[in-house]
């Protein structure tokens, strides 16, 4: 069974430009049928349920690689934020380094959602 979330995703990056609404997270051809309204197709061939269906399968199985995705986002702009403390002419303190040496561990070990979901990101000192 998909997600709305998921759904949102499938359509989203399968049918760029195409504007729908979602009623639901349909399991069968008519749920999708009455769940799922195209306003405009923007030249697509409106999706059906069973054409979806592989590209939920593709997309469900890529999560792991969006959740880390996500985490490396986060991550760089936490760097960005102390990369001045890395100057030539600025004392970085003991407790920034570790900080910062935290930030790039990540995302070392984490290969489930499970974990990235579980993440606590380090404090800055």
């Amino acid at each position: 069974m998909a997600t709305i979330d998921e759904m949102i995703g499938v359509l989203n990056d399968n049918y760029p430009g195409m504007e729908w609404s979602c009623n639901g997270e349909p399991t069968t051809q008519a749920e999708f049928d009455s769940m799922v309204i195209i306003h405009k197709a923007n030249g697509h061939t409106p999706p059906t349920w069973s054409g979806i269906q592989p590209m939920l399968t593709t997309y469900q199985g890529g999560q792991l690689d969006r959740d880390l995705a996500r985490l490396r986002e986060k991550r760089n702009r936490l760097l960005a934020e102390t990369d001045f403390y890395a100057l030539s002419d600025v004392t970085m303190s003991d407790e920034m380094e570790a900080y910062r040496q935290d930030l790039r561990d990540l995302p070392s070990g984490l290969d489930t959602t499970q974990k990235v979901a579980n993440v606590i990101f380090p404090t800055k000192p």
